[in-house]
């Protein structure tokens, strides 16, 4: 979930470090957002809650056949509507009281 702007500022800017050196015009990420249950309806698909703060990127979300949200790079990691069946990689959420797995 990106519930506030903070958060969302929080990931855009975690994600234009981690990418610094690439070209972002290819690079998405999936969250957990969707419309899948109702054209329009957005929510977060891990609580059902219906998404209160956004950042969609202009012209979206575009109603096309698109039911998950990326975080677009091309779009200066704003959000976007995308077809939910492309591979992306995803960001996940954690209880922070949960040690770090190693690796």
């Amino acid at each position: 979930m990106i519930p506030t702007e903070k958060v969302d500022i929080f990931i855009r800017n975690t994600l234009n470090q981690i990418h610094a050196l690439d070209d972002i015009t290819s690079i998405n990420y999936w969250s957990d957002g969707t419309d899948a249950g109702q054209e329009g309806q957005w929510k977060w698909a891990s609580s059902g809650t219906p998404i209160g703060y956004t950042n969609w990127a202009p012209l979206e979300p575009s109603h096309a056949p698109e039911d998950c949200l990326a975080i677009c790079g091309v779009k200066g990691f704003k959000w976007n509507d995308d077809i939910c069946v492309r591979t992306h990689p995803f960001i996940c959420e954690r209880n922070r009281k949960l040690p770090v797995p190693d690796l």
